[in-house]
């Protein structure tokens, strides 16, 4: 059985239960729970992603998006501007804080 094509999402929002990636570049993240290494990072440039995913589950290889909500967030690694999160499970990595 062959591995899965990687695939790369580019939206300007994301609204699910449920958002699972190896990587997400994000300029703000609202969730419940954050599983993942986190790096804080500068504004990300947005120019170029459009529309709005509203789902219960998104899972992809590698996802860039404006603004995402979800009650759980899992992935390798996380580069965020703004994150707001509660009752998060967090592995920081990169921040000075």
């Amino acid at each position: 059985m062959a591995a899965p094509e990687a695939n790369t999402l580019y939206v300007e929002t994301i609204k699910a239960k449920q958002v699972q990636a190896h990587t997400i570049y994000a300029h703000e993240i609202k969730a419940g729970r954050v599983n993942a290494r986190i790096y804080r990072t500068e504004k990300l440039e947005s120019r170029g992603w459009y529309g709005e995913i509203e789902t219960a589950v998104v899972s992809a290889s590698v996802i860039y998006v404006k603004e995402l909500e979800a009650d759980l967030v899992e992935a390798d690694t996380i580069f965020v501007h703004k994150m707001k999160a509660s009752g998060v499970s967090t592995r920081k990595s990169g921040s000075n804080d």
